[in-house]
């Protein structure tokens, strides 16, 4: 079986110094026909640069790039440049967060069983607690909502 074509949208912003090791966690195992956006949200440091030289590495990432607005119209961005290229599923992965090996694999039918399913399997690389995956959560509990 084939999988279908991911988009992964990483939100960009003061992150010249963890964005390399993030994109690294995305494309490592991931299938061909993965699309991972950057959208550089802008940031005052090097990410923008970055973006740019990791987007010209690979053909499988593009580089975004649009005043600062926050990580909301990042994501926003990220997904109107990956709906319009046919990826029937999508997923953000933040800076400094690391995605788990296999994730990309697990989404597809995940979300088949289950439409509308979040799906959480990342590490995280700072000082954020790390989201220990994968973990599902569908409904309300998705929300936060018990």
């Amino acid at each position: 079986m084939s999988l279908p074509a991911i988009g992964v949208v990483i939100p960009c912003y003061k992150a010249e110094h963890t964005l390399r090791q993030t994109v690294e966690s995305v494309l490592q195992g991931a299938p061909d026909n993965l699309q991972l956006v950057l959208v550089e949200d802008g940031s005052p440091d090097g990410t923008g640069a970055l973006c740019d030289a990791l987007a010209a590495q690979n053909p499988r990432v593009t580089a975004l790039h649009q005043p600062n607005g926050g990580a909301s119209a990042a994501r926003n961005a990220g997904f109107g440049y990956t709906v319009p290229q046919r990826c029937p599923v999508g997923a953000v992965c933040g800076c400094g967060r690391s995605l788990l090996p296999g994730l990309c694999q697990a989404l597809p039918p995940a979300f088949d069983a289950q439409p509308g399913l979040i799906l959480y399997g990342m590490w995280g690389a700072t000082a954020l607690p790390p989201i220990a995956g994968p973990r599902c959560f569908s409904g309300p509990p998705a929300l936060g909502n018990p």
